[in-house]
């Protein structure tokens, strides 16, 4: 099967996507070892004690506390986000200079060196136009 629609799991602040096969069987076997509860609200005793008091914090706030830190949370999660694809544009920059450099002094050796007459001299003393 296609690969679309994209099948994404986890946490809603940081989803990932499933990659494994579409057909039933491997669904159902990825989902019964990989989506079951977890330490939620609605789920206390899955949490460790650190888990449960900052949910009773959090269950403590008003809906306006709560829409500002989730806001923050999600402000975070795009900045470590923003960060890392400016700095992945700028290795892939630096990577794109690196190639264009080497090229060139790739292609400045090899016209400089005479490497290409090098091999074809030693191509024909080991053949029979060296005899000629």
């Amino acid at each position: 099967m296609e690969g679309f629609p994209t099948i994404k799991y986890g946490d809603p602040l940081e989803t990932e996507d499933y990659e494994g096969e579409r057909e039933y069987t491997q669904l159902s076997e990825f989902a019964k070892e990989n989506l079951k509860p977890r330490c939620s609200p609605l789920h206390l005793d899955l949490c460790d004690e650190e888990k449960k008091a900052a949910i009773k914090t959090i269950l403590a706030m008003s809906e306006d506390e709560l829409d500002t830190a989730i806001e923050k949370a999600r402000r975070q999660f795009d900045e470590a986000e923003e960060t890392f694809l400016d700095e992945e544009s700028k290795l892939h920059d630096l990577l794109d200079q690196l190639y264009g450099s080497y090229q060139a002094k790739r292609k400045a050796m090899i016209d400089d060196s005479m490497i290409g007459i090098m091999k074809a001299v030693k191509v024909m003393l080991h053949s029979d136009a060296a005899e000629l």
